[in-house]
């Protein structure tokens, strides 16, 4: 290799004595021969001050004497050490740099100097703590709630995200390369394609942020829901996204229970809708929130037609004169927070004529004894008021035959005597 000449060695040594970085040259015994100016502004120090002396005047004691040890081990065997320091100020105050230490050798290949060139890092040990802890602590808000931030470099494709993340899935903080592939090939089959989508479109910019639940595999082979909320935090120059940012909830129990009730009123809605009485659910706003077909037909409606009507439309409907006592009837169940109550009524149908109705009601009611929801099966007695109509009329015949027998007997037996 071609040695500077003597203008070459000059421009060399006002560019390292110009330098940002504080440049340190030792022997090989690791004495001070030479520092530049950007040394003395980091440490206080003029050159006068240390030349001839040894480093070690700046140790604060933060790092132990084995780690000395290891670092001059590397260098004195002709490695390059690269790490960091906790050092002292002439002043007193601490402060942390980042070191590269690489040793210069003669044509023979002995070890002349020690080249170290550094860098102050204390602002940015400073916010590399402050984030450390915040995370630690964003860590275990997280994993008492189930809920894991996470954070999606596009540049590296790396994405980082919480411990608790690792922990949803049945995993070790550290078992992740953080390839995003690597979490994408974990999402069921069934909903990547629409996760892929959902995201598609807000790096499009044609949403302000995304919200998407998944199935994802467990560690143990099983599928559970996580429901995703992101949005890019950074942007380049030219609109594309550089970053994307955001939180994942594990939904899994609810959604498991949301499974299990849409069963569960699937098989309800299955069988109400066989039976020949109608059912209605009303809901805490005294609205129907469901009536099977027979309900809405029993009443001379359209299937699907009573779906939103109020509990007051449905009473304008009732016979006048059975109005008043069906509405008294049930305010004071639900006052009285009553399970069910039984109530009969004629209702007009849309031709003008009337039917009987039996409805028997079973309620519902919140922590607080507010009224949430009624359930009403709805029975159609015209053809059995018409039969008992027609029962008590014989009654009545008979009773007025009865009545005249014994009283032509009556009569006949008074002429006898």
């Amino acid at each position: 290799m071609a040695r500077p000449s003597p203008p070459q060695y000059q421009t060399l040594l006002v560019a390292v004595d110009q330098s940002a970085n504080p440049v340190i040259i030792t022997d090989a015994e690791g004495n001070i021969e030479y520092v530049n100016a950007a040394f003395t502004r980091l440490t206080g120090y003029e050159a006068r001050e240390v030349i001839n002396r040894n480093p070690r005047i700046l140790k604060s004691g933060e790092q132990d004497q084995a780690y000395y040890e290891e670092l001059w081990d590397t260098i004195t065997s002709g490695g390059i050490w690269k790490g960091e320091f906790c050092n002292i100020r002439k002043d007193g105050s601490l402060y942390w740099e980042e070191a590269t230490i690489t040793p210069v050798k003669d044509p023979e290949g002995q070890i002349i100097n020690f080249i170290a060139v550094k860098q102050d890092i204390t602002e940015r040990r400073k916010n590399r703590l402050a984030l450390k802890a915040q995370s630690e602590l964003l860590d275990l808000a997280f994993d008492n709630n189930n809920v894991a931030w996470w954070d999606w470099d596009f540049e590296s494709n790396e994405l980082s995200f919480s411990d608790s993340k690792a922990r949803m899935l049945g995993w070790e903080p550290g078992d992740f390369s953080g390839d995003a592939y690597e979490i994408a090939a974990l999402i069921h089959p069934d909903d990547y394609e629409q996760v892929e989508e959902i995201i598609k479109r807000h790096l499009e910019g044609k949403t302000g942020s995304f919200q998407v639940t998944y199935r994802i595999r467990h560690k143990n082979g099983q599928y559970l829901y996580l429901s995703d909320y992101g949005k890019v935090a950074r942007w380049s120059s030219d609109g594309t996204p550089l970053r994307l940012v955001g939180v994942v909830f594990n939904v899994d129990k609810q959604k498991k229970i949301e499974e299990k009730l849409a069963f569960s009123e699937r098989r309800f809605r299955l069988l109400a809708e066989r039976t020949s009485d109608g059912i209605a659910v009303i809901d805490q706003h005294r609205q129907i929130e469901y009536a099977t077909p027979a309900y809405d037909r029993m009443r001379g409606w359209e299937p699907g037609s009573s779906f939103g009507m109020t509990v007051d439309r449905l009473y304008s409907q009732i016979h006048p004169e059975d109005r008043d006592r069906v509405f008294t009837k049930v305010d004071q169940a639900v006052n009285k927070q009553q399970d069910s109550m039984v109530s009969s009524y004629r209702l007009s149908k849309d031709d003008g004529s009337y039917a009987w109705f039996e409805d028997r009601s079973s309620f519902l009611y919140d922590t607080e004894g507010r009224f949430k929801k009624a359930y009403v099966v709805s029975r159609d007695i015209t053809e059995r008021k018409k039969a008992e109509e027609r029962l008590e009329s014989a009654f009545q015949e008979n009773d007025t035959l009865l009545r005249e027998i014994h009283h032509r007997v009556k009569n006949n037996l008074t002429i006898i005597t």
